[in-house]
C-alpha cells in the first residue's frame, strides 16, 4: 500500500495537481502565517529553499500529528 501525502498547503490547485499524479493525499490545510513567516527572513538572505524548508517545518508542526515529522 502507497504511503500517504499529508498536504498541510491551502492550494487547491497542489491538492489536484499530487491527485491527478495519483499520489494519495489527506489534504488538511493549516493556519500557518506564511506572510510572517518569511519576513522573519533578512531579505539580503531570502533562499528559497530555506523559506520552502521553514514553511513545511512550520505547517508539519501545526499539524500535530505523530510521526508527521
Amino acid at each position: 500500500m502507497p504511503s500517504t501525502l499529508i498536504l498541510a498547503s491551502a492550494s487547491e490547485i497542489r491538492a489536484k495537481l499530487l491527485r491527478s499524479a495519483d499520489i494519495p493525499i489527506v489534504h488538511q490545510p493549516t493556519d500557518v502565517d506564511e506572510t510572517a513567516l518569511k519576513a522573519q527572513f533578512p531579505i539580503s538572505i531570502r533562499e528559497p529553499s530555506a523559506i520552502a524548508a521553514a514553511l513545511a517545518e512550520a505547517k508539519a508542526l501545526a499539524l500535530d500529528i505523530p510521526g508527521a515529522m
